[in-house]
């Protein structure tokens, strides 16, 4: 009697546990295994997935001169240090440093000039291990001397 009880009480467990619930009286469609139309954000930026802090050096194109070696140091409290030199033939040039903060969106970096002095703000498109200059706008250049744009950490 136990044994047929036992049994029966299997039995009952494994069918309640193997049908599927109703839902607007479509019958099969069982609510945890129905897939959502849901949009997947895709999270992956320079923001959480490269390590933007660093110093990245380079020589970025010039038109009146050899080129102007630059050197861009991202700090982590968001600050940044900018130090440029016109290579040119003249001794004794120096080199003119800019301080400031920095922010990302997106991909973009923006160097917010502490001085204030009218200049644009210069914006970087953060890639790994590297900096791209933009344009004014905001744009990647292009042309010729596009690869030149580029800081390397």
């Amino acid at each position: 009697m136990k044994r047929l009880f036992v049994v029966s009480a299997v039995l009952t467990f494994m069918l309640v546990s193997c049908t599927s619930s109703k839902k607007d009286g479509n019958v099969g469609e069982v609510d945890s295994l129905t897939p959502t139309n849901t949009e997947v954000v895709d999270m992956h930026n320079a923001e959480n997935a490269l390590d933007i802090v660093g110093i990245y050096k380079g020589t970025l194109p010039c038109a009146d001169c050899e080129g102007i070696e630059t050197t861009v140091e991202l700090n982590a409290d968001n600050s940044y240090k900018v130090t440029t030199l016109y290579l040119t033939e003249k001794k004794g040039d120096k080199e003119f440093v800019e301080n400031g903060v920095w922010e990302i969106k997106v991909n973009t970096i923006t160097l917010k000039n502490s001085a204030q002095d009218g200049q644009p703000n210069t914006r970087f498109f953060a890639g790994e291990n590297t900096l791209t200059q933009l344009d004014i706008e905001g744009k990647k250049i292009e042309g010729p001397l596009a690869e030149h744009y580029v800081l390397k950490k």
